[in-house]
């Protein structure tokens, strides 16, 4: 990796965490790049963790990040009948908060979004 002036590493976040791929990527490379550039989707409409705090640890010092983007986006790993049965587990007053959430989250990131996630890595790489 080392050769390339800047890496942008994605993820989607579950659990506060980036996918573990990524994460042992990073574990592996024997040199990593000057820069990084982060990106990101997940659940929380009103607040992100970084999930990429695991992968900054790694890099150190050793690498600069130069920027991050995250946004909002539908989880399509989660099977239906796993996401019903969550649900209802949960009482009724949260379980609705729940559900307009989830309805909320359908269909994103949005065309706007992805322009932005664009528009977000055209300035990055503009910058170098």
């Amino acid at each position: 990796m080392s050769k390339y002036d800047i890496v942008f590493l994605g993820s989607g976040i579950y659990a506060s965490r980036v996918n573990k791929e990524l994460a042992d990527l990073i574990d592996s490379a024997s040199d990593l790049p000057t820069n990084f550039a982060f990106f990101c989707t997940h659940a929380s409409k009103v607040g992100y963790q970084d999930g990429f705090k695991v992968v900054k640890k790694k890099i150190g010092d050793s690498s600069t990040v130069l920027a991050e983007f995250d946004c909002c986006g539908e989880n399509l790993g989660i099977p239906e009948a796993m996401r019903k049965s969550m649900l209802e587990r949960l009482p009724p007053e949260k379980r609705k908060e729940a559900e307009e959430h989830n309805a909320w989250l359908k269909g994103r990131p949005s065309e706007e979004e992805f322009q932005k996630a664009k528009d977000f890595a055209q300035t990055i790489i503009g910058n170098l």
